[in-house]
């Protein structure tokens, strides 16, 4: 069986996002640019530039997509949009979601997506904090996808 040991090379972002997320409620940009970079550079390691930049586009699109269906949710629930971002997400979420974007599949990155919402759902029902580390927590779920598909576990 083939490792993939490149992917462990993600871990050195990841951790520090997770640590700084949930501990002081901020992500560096240092971190997430190079989490961004780390990953396409992965991506592009293992699957080749094309799929790795198709993967990138596609992702980017479904969540530029899917943020646009949360802020028109907002919306319609009667919020300004310029509390959108205050008071559900942070800059440091969204940059996170898009950091891993090369990774992934479509359907993967929508299963990445939902694997850290639920993630954040138990971490939610078991501390109810006032805000949630989502980009700590996409972190996490990051290095548990690292771990598997380094040694294996993971197509």
């Amino acid at each position: 069986m083939l490792f993939s040991w490149s992917y462990l090379l993600l871990l050195v972002p990841a951790a520090p996002l997770a640590y700084d997320d949930f501990r002081l409620r901020r992500v560096a940009v240092v971190w997430l640019a190079v989490l961004g970079v780390g990953s396409f550079g992965v991506s592009w390691q293992v699957q080749g530039f094309d799929a790795a930049l198709l993967g990138t586009v596609l992702n980017t699109v479904l969540l530029s997509v899917l943020c646009a269906a949360l802020a028109g949710w907002h919306l319609l629930r009667g919020k300004s949009f310029g509390t959108f971002f205050r008071r559900s997400f942070g800059a440091g979420d969204v940059a996170m979601m898009f950091s891993a974007t090369p990774l992934f599949s479509p359907a993967g990155y929508v299963r990445f997506l939902l694997a850290g919402c639920v993630a954040a759902l138990a971490w939610w029902c078991v501390k109810r904090p006032a805000t949630l580390p989502f980009a700590g927590i996409l972190a996490l779920v990051l290095v548990a996808f690292v771990l598997c598909k380094t040694f294996g576990l993971w197509n």
